[in-house]
């Protein structure tokens, strides 16, 4: 399985009651793999992982988590606030993991360079971006790899900050290119964060 579909289940695992979690995984995995043949050993180590990491956290504790991820990712800030929230110390690892890795879902490295000319967004581009509400071609499509969010390198010259253009994915749309299919990304609420 990969990390970010598993990091994606995890975190919708948390937004559902224990009784259907079982189900809920079930149906997600036949939903993303119909070939899997015997899916209750993956079951199982899915939500143990789950129980292990993150399904320690109550509701507000993992959204302020999620928050950190989305806005300023740090994991010493992470492992902070699990102080705070007096989460035990045997725990704390596998949560980290599971912020590494939802983190890296929401990285958009799946953006191709030799089609898209808007791989850095500049002074310049950026208005011109968030006017026609859609930026570069994607070789695949963000949709079938449960990406949200697209996140690219902005105003790489200006300072010491790193900067991002961030903002969720709201459709996409094939484009043909000679014989190439690419995918144009459709974006909502787009912002710059500074790590």
């Amino acid at each position: 399985m990969k990390k970010f579909v598993k990091s994606s289940l995890l975190h919708d695992l948390h937004a559902i009651p224990s009784f259907k979690r079982s189900a809920f995984v079930k149906d997600e995995l036949r939903e993303k793999y119909p070939d899997l043949e015997n899916d209750s050993e993956l079951i199982v180590s899915i939500l143990d992982e789950f129980d292990s990491s993150i399904g320690v956290l109550n509701s507000k504790q993992f959204e302020n988590i999620i928050k950190i991820i989305k806005t300023d990712f740090s994991l010493s800030a992470i492992g902070i606030k699990l102080d705070l929230y007096n989460i035990k110390p045997e725990y704390f690892e596998s949560i980290l993991n599971f912020c590494n890795d939802y983190y890296k879902n929401l990285d958009a490295k799946l953006l191709d360079d030799t089609l898209s000319t808007d791989l850095e967004i500049t002074f310049q581009n950026l208005k011109k971006i968030i006017k026609q509400g859609w930026i570069g071609d994607w070789e695949s499509n963000p949709e079938d790899d449960n990406m949200k969010m697209v996140k690219i390198p902005a105003f790489i010259e200006s300072g010491k900050k790193k900067r991002f253009f961030l903002a969720k994915i709201f459709k996409t749309i094939p484009i043909r290119y000679q014989d190439k299919i690419r995918y144009r990304v459709y974006f909502l609420n787009p912002k710059i964060i500074v790590t």
